[in-house]
């Protein structure tokens, strides 16, 4: 992956992130989030390989398919 194209994937991730915490902040102020569901959440995201996959379908839809 080139500088740019990792530019660009940091700051759709980073967006991405920004998001969530609103949305987290919302679900909170309306009632319909909890804390402790917006801690499995963070606690969810704070995985690297959790990350690594939502890096990877930020791209789309991947086959999972095994082929021999």
């Amino acid at each position: 992956m080139n500088n740019k194209n990792q530019f660009v994937t940091i700051w759709m991730f980073a967006g991405m992130l920004l998001g969530l915490a609103i949305a987290c902040v919302i679900g909170i102020s309306q009632g319909k989030l909890g804390m402790m569901d917006v801690a499995l959440i963070c606690r969810a995201l704070g995985d690297s390989n959790r990350l690594q996959i939502v890096q990877m379908l930020s791209d789309g839809e991947k086959c999972a398919c095994i082929r021999s």
